[in-house]
């Protein structure tokens, strides 16, 4: 399951505000959605680059891969069409940088029996040809679609798939998986106190005015 960042948002003015929000409020509820979408495709976006840039260091051959927690998941039901079997991605996953194996998708599993598929690519499908008999399941990404193949015996009538949601900032519909909520709260939270705290104009005595709603140095007072 996993949670809308309009919800989120509002989890995030709530905590901020501590009290109901007003017309006068400076930040709106807007302003804590493209916030909160911010923070999450920040977050994704860093951690791949750390797990991209340890793999390649270390020259390791493989996938980078998520912490299932921070997973969003949905399935997709399929379709035989010739040899293959063929469903409709209806929740995109997140194009990340330097990616050549579609990572966004992190695992795809057979729904009925429970058996992971292995990935595969559409750079591979000349491959499929010379392919032993086996039971072995192959999955790809083939722009909105998955493409099942195998030369074996099988029947997949539905995958569950594990992924990095696509996040569109400023869509309050979007979803993020239960794992990420609290750090996004958190985050955004903490972005926007230090948004409404910042320096904003220097006082007379050149020391600078930490809140808005004060335009004079308290110090000078004493």
């Amino acid at each position: 399951m996993g949670q809308k960042i309009a919800y989120i948002a509002q989890v995030c003015q709530d905590d901020f505000e501590q009290n109901y929000a007003n017309g006068t409020s400076f930040f709106v509820l807007s302003d804590y959605i493209i916030r909160a979408g911010n923070v999450a495709a920040d977050y994704y976006r860093q951690q791949w680059k750390l797990m991209y840039d340890e793999i390649r260091q270390e020259r390791r051959d493989e996938v980078v891969g998520f912490e299932p927690s921070v997973l969003s998941e949905q399935t997709i039901k399929l379709k035989k069409e010739g040899t293959e079997w063929i469903g409709d991605i209806e929740k995109p996953a997140m194009s990340l940088p330097y990616d050549k194996n579609t990572s966004g998708i992190s695992n795809v599993f057979d729904g009925n029996t429970g058996k992971e598929l292995e990935r595969s690519s559409i750079n591979e499908t000349w491959q499929y040809q010379y392919q032993p008999y086996t039971n072995r399941l192959f999955y790809r990404i083939d722009r909105n679609k998955i493409k099942i193949f195998t030369k074996g015996a099988a029947n997949v009538q539905e995958v569950r798939v594990l992924y990095v949601p696509s996040i569109t900032i400023g869509d309050g519909e979007s979803e993020l998986p239960d794992g990420m909520v609290n750090y996004v709260v958190m985050t955004t939270v903490t972005q926007m106190a230090a948004l409404a705290g910042r320096p904003i104009k220097m006082s007379i005595d050149q020391n600078p005015n930490i809140k808005f709603e004060t335009e004079f140095n308290k110090e000078a007072l004493k």
